[in-house]
C-alpha cells in the first residue's frame, strides 16, 4: 500500500505553522537547516559553517536541547549565534539560529533552502521527509541507512546527500549553494513525495472493502 509518512508531510506543508521571525531572519541570505543535530553532526558541519559565505544563514534544531548539548552544538562556531528561547527578536547580525524548542521544526523547513539531517553519525538517522516535501535537498551521514529506504532512493535520485566525514560534507553543501544544482535537486525531492503519496487512500479503500 505504500508508506503512510508521505501523505503525512504533504499534510504539513499544505499548512504549515507560520514563524515570521524566521523569515525575517533569513531576510535575502540562503539558509541553511541543520535538522536533528547531534554534537557527532555539527563535528563534519562545523568547517563548512565557519567557510560560508556572508549570505548564507544557519539555523540549527538540536536533537536534545538541555544547556549542555546547546553548548556541545554551537562550540567552535565562528560568527554571531543566538538562542530562539533568548529573544524571538532576532539580532541582525546573527550568522547561527538555535533552535531550543520543540515542535516547530517540521513547519520551519518552509523557510529553508537546502538542508542537512542529523542523527546517521549517532542514534540513526532522523527524518528527511520533513525537509524533502518542503522542497530542501538534504545531506546526511552515513551510518545505518539500510533502515531509511527513503535516504539510500533520494541519494540514487540526486535529491540527498550521503556524507562520510567534514570534507565530504563541505563539498555537498558547498554545491548545493549553487542555485541550479540546488533548484535541480529541489524538483527531485518533490517528484518523489508526490510519486509515493496515496498510501492512506489505498489503506481506507481496502477497508471499506471489508464492510
Amino acid at each position: 500500500s505504500g508508506d503512510t509518512r508521505f501523505d503525512r508531510v504533504l499534510q504539513t506543508i499544505a499548512n504549515p505553522n507560520e514563524y515570521p521571525e524566521i523569515a525575517t531572519f533569513k531576510g535575502g541570505s540562503t539558509l541553511c537547516i541543520i535538522g536533528s543535530a547531534w554534537p557527532s553532526d555539527m563535528q563534519v558541519l562545523r568547517s563548512f559553517i565557519n567557510d560560508s559565505p556572508k549570505d548564507t544563514k544557519f539555523l540549527i534544531a538540536p536533537h536534545v536541547i538541555e544547556n549542555s548539548q546547546l553548548e556541545r552544538i554551537s562550540q567552535g562556531i565562528i560568527g554571531t549565534t543566538h538562542r530562539y528561547s533568548d529573544n524571538r527578536d532576532i539580532p541582525q547580525d546573527t550568522k547561527v539560529l538555535l533552535l531550543d524548542t520543540m515542535g516547530m521544526l517540521s513547519s520551519i523547513y518552509q523557510y529553508g533552502d537546502f538542508a542537512y539531517i542529523g542523527g546517521a553519525f549517532s542514534d540513526g538517522l532522523h527524518n528527511i521527509l520533513e525537509a524533502v516535501a518542503f522542497g530542501l535537498p538534504v545531506a546526511y551521514g552515513n551510518k545505518g541507512l539500510e533502515k531509511f529506504p527513503e535516504s539510500i532512493a533520494l541519494a540514487h535520485l540526486k535529491g540527498g546527500f550521503i556524507v562520510q566525514n567534514a570534507q565530504e560534507a563541505s563539498s555537498v553543501l558547498h554545491q548545493l549553494l549553487d542555485v541550479d544544482f540546488r533548484l535541480a535537486a529541489s524538483k527531485v525531492c518533490r517528484t518523489y513525495v508526490l510519486e509515493n503519496a496515496g498510501a492512506t487512500q489505498h489503506i481506507m479503500n481496502y477497508l471499506k472493502q471489508g464492510f
